[in-house]
């Protein structure tokens, strides 16, 4: 019985391939396209672009309405012709270029793109779809190359380019003004070029850079191209490693393969450069990349200001790195102590009162700069705070490690002690103009003067997880402060002050530190929280909020919300578990 199942199996296995081979045959014959030329090739794929374009064009025009995301791109738009900042998770430049797009064919902004209402006559709906579905035919014939390039049989390419042209849900996400027939297709060819490059044997340096030019298209319209050229990369590192050529071939690789991961990082780069340049206005998303940012954008309540910080006056005091948070004060539970903690969002109880210490010889109003000894004041009350008295919760003796340094313990063991609610402004980096101490462009340290440490956000440590508030679905981001030794305390700039001298307010925007590399690098930060929370506020803790290493797994719930985050009833959530579990 063994020995008559070992004959069956070559004779099924050749049954088989021969089926395949006449099938193979039947196909092509039918197609006629058994390496006829490139001539015929070329007509065959012009003609499946033109099926898989009418499949995409039909009716195109009968929904006149605001299709699913729609909503969103079309928003994104409408603020980029506006000049208006936003946030969003993905990279900038498919946007941008759907942006162009409605740009050049007539939109001038001002439509609102709420979901399911109807576009007015000076949206260009239609053409702006159009184009999608152009996008979205192009894949077909890309899809047949590919295959092509595989030496895979013709047939087998041209059923899969069929099957491209006529996919339902190809059609259905070509039909609308959304990123995925762009990111789709600029994934195909991104295949393609790396298939063009791999079998190359001259030219190795330019089929690179193009290969790079189309993944820096795909890493820019959405992040997940990332996982394209992750897997590009095992290819060519391998290709490397048993690379046995001589050395001038070695370093050509190596620049090969440079090239071809360092080519996305500057489209990335530049996409983002060519979104920070049609930012011009202000809107309150912007307030999450700090005082020197929203200074320099046009209607900012922060570019004119008094200059002069005078004693008396309410300061609202913002750390100068990101993320840019303010320096709070929270009412301990079943105390009247306050606990220096941070926040990301502005409130009306950030302004800080500044006062000369009681020992100093100054007067009420006299000016304030550097080196200047001041008493800050818990707002709307008379309890001068100090995060040596009152933030006992932010350094703890039992939370430190035995072998800490002798500062680090003196630090502690003083924490005890009552008083020292003096500061000293401590110069940080020079802001390079000669109007002296003036707001968001001078930057600072506070040191106390009692203790000689410096005030620092412990951003390890947030006031949610000290058990000093209830534990709700969603509670402020806050941190707590630590005693920090010289020279490593946050640095912090007023970002707005309320002065009761009149004076002759400037315009900081002038005076303001242009560093590109801090916009793209904020906005990065920004980017991964909004997409590690899946929501839209990152001032938030959510109790469902998962994070992106924890995505694979599903180890977390995955929340969706509304696109009205502040309408609390229209929150919805999608629970997704780990099926393992």
């Amino acid at each position: 019985m063994a020995a008559s199942n070992a004959s069956t199996a070559p004779r099924c296995h050749a049954l088989l391939t021969e089926s395949l081979t006449k099938l193979t045959w039947w196909l092509s014959t039918i197609l006629r396209i058994r390496r006829r030329g490139r001539s015929r090739n070329s007509s065959i794929l012009f003609l499946l672009t033109l099926a898989a374009l009418a499949a995409r064009l039909h009716r195109i025009d009968v929904d006149s309405r605001v299709v699913w995301d729609e909503t969103h791109f079309g928003r994104f738009a409408t603020r980029y012709i506006n000049g208006e900042f936003y946030l969003d998770v993905h990279p900038p430049l498919g946007k941008l270029l759907l942006t162009l797009v409605y740009r050049a064919l007539g939109y001038s902004g001002g439509f609102e793109f709420a979901s399911g209402d109807t576009y007015p006559s000076s949206v260009p709906f239609v053409a702006a779809r159009c184009v999608q579905a152009c996008l979205g035919a192009l894949l077909a014939p890309v899809s047949v190359l590919i295959l092509q390039t595989l030496h895979l049989p013709a047939a087998w390419a041209w059923i899969a380019g069929v099957s491209v042209a006529l996919d339902n849900a190809l059609i259905g996400i070509s039909r609308i003004v959304v990123l995925d027939s762009m990111l789709l297709l600029a994934n195909a060819l991104s295949v393609y070029a790396f298939l063009c490059f791999k079998q190359a044997q001259k030219q190795r340096l330019q089929r690179a850079l193009v290969l790079g030019a189309a993944l820096g298209l795909l890493c820019s319209i959405k992040l997940v191209g990332l996982l394209t050229l992750a897997v590009f990369d095992v290819f060519l590192i391998g290709d490397m490693i048993v690379y046995t050529g001589t050395a001038k071939g070695c370093l050509q690789e190596l620049a090969c393969l440079l090239s071809i991961n360092g080519t996305p990082l500057l489209v990335y780069i530049l996409g983002f450069l060519a979104q920070f340049g049609t930012f011009r206005n202000y809107t309150p998303e912007a307030d999450h990349m700090g005082s020197e940012y929203v200074t320099r954008l046009n209607n900012s309540a922060l570019s004119l200001q008094y200059p002069t910080i005078r004693s008396g006056s309410f300061v609202v005091l913002r750390s100068a790195e990101y993320p840019f948070e303010y320096l709070s004060a929270y009412a301990a539970s079943n105390s009247s102590e306050y606990v220096l903690a941070t926040r990301r969002r502005l409130a009306v109880e950030d302004y800080w009162r500044v006062q000369p210490p009681s020992s100093s010889g100054f007067s009420n109003k006299k000016s304030i700069g550097y080196g200047n000894d001041i008493s800050l004041f818990v707002p709307k009350s008379s309890v001068s705070v100090s995060v040596l008295r009152h933030g006992l919760v932010g350094l703890e003796n039992k939370s430190r490690n035995e072998k800490a340094s002798a500062d680090t313990a003196i630090y502690s063991r003083e924490l005890a002690e009552t008083g020292a609610s003096e500061w000293r402004i401590i110069p940080g980096r020079k802001h390079g103009n000669t109007h002296g101490f003036i707001p968001v462009v001078s930057k600072f340290r506070l040191q106390s003067i009692k203790h000689g440490c410096e005030l620092a956000i412990d951003y390890r440590r947030l006031l949610y997880d000290e058990h000093l508030i209830d534990n709700p679905v969603s509670v402020p981001r806050q941190h707590l402060f630590k005693c920090a030794e010289r020279g490593r305390g946050t640095l912090w700039n007023i970002e707005h002050h309320l002065s009761a001298v009149a004076e002759t307010p400037i315009n900081l925007s002038q005076y303001v530190r242009v560093s590109h590399f801090r916009d793209f690098s904020s906005y990065n930060r920004l980017m991964h929280e909004l997409n590690g929370m899946l929501v839209s506020d990152p001032d938030q803790i959510s109790a469902v909020e998962s994070h992106p290493l924890g995505w694979p797994f599903l180890a977390d719930p995955m929340p969706m919300v509304q696109w009205q985050p502040e309408d609390a009833s229209a929150k919805k959530y999608m629970l997704i578990g780990n099926p393992a579990l």
